[in-house]
């Protein structure tokens, strides 16, 4: 068992269509494994089955009220929630190797969040309430950044259409020249795609807060 298999899951690799995914594909280990193979499923990424299985961990870390123990657990978990909330994360497509539009993936999560993070709104005045369902929240998840995968690679073909050579520039990373997206590029990637990082930025986080008070109150709610 690998770490990078934790982090992604192609879910399209088994079926093509959102609606099918959803009625269709196992939330069970036990039964994805008689479904699909665990190799399968292993090659394929098992990322939301991960982060249910690192949710009960960290109840267990809890219980234990080892502060080392439970604090990288809760590490951990922030982790696994945040890539979960990358539409590229959730195809086979992850890097639009397969339709030419090699290097999106780290586009996408790295590039457009640089140059536009101070723009974010990242106030929250939401109150954390336990979740019910932990399984079913965590799929949910998974369908919801899948279902943006079309429109995240067909924008970036359309404006790479339209800017054509704009599309890049040099620039300096580490003292070296580097070629990477224009910021022009990115900028109204960032803005057509309708702030997609900072909406997938503001559900990881909330979504992160509810883990860990949910994972505390199932263990019994221990003095830390």
């Amino acid at each position: 068992m690998g770490e990078a298999e934790k982090h992604y899951i192609d879910i399209d690799v088994f079926y093509s269509d959102l609606d099918s995914m959803k009625l269709f594909f196992p939330r069970n280990w036990k039964e994805a494994v008689e479904q699909f193979g665990e190799d399968s499923l292993r090659d394929n990424g098992i990322g939301p089955f991960s982060l249910e299985w690192e949710y009960y961990k960290l109840v267990k870390a809890f219980q234990s009220k080892n502060q080392k123990r439970y604090l990288k657990q809760m590490a951990e978990i922030g982790h696994y929630v945040a890539d979960l909330h990358v539409p590229l994360h959730t195809t086979v497509n992850y890097n639009g190797q397969l339709t030419g539009q090699e290097g999106i993936h780290g586009f996408w999560e790295s590039r457009v969040p640089e140059l536009t993070f101070e723009s974010y709104n990242l106030v929250f005045t939401e109150e954390i309430q336990p979740i019910k369902d932990v399984k079913t929240r965590i799929w949910n998840v998974v369908f919801d950044s899948h279902a943006h995968v079309d429109s995240v690679l067909s924008l970036e073909q359309n404006l790479s259409d339209k800017l054509g050579a704009d599309k890049f520039e040099i620039s300096e990373k580490n003292g070296n020249a580097v070629k990477s997206y224009s910021k022009k590029f990115t900028t109204l990637y960032f803005k057509q795609g309708a702030r997609l990082q900072e909406k997938q930025m503001r559900k990881a986080v909330i979504m992160l807060a509810q883990m860990w008070y949910t994972a505390w109150v199932t263990a019994g709610q221990p003095k830390l």
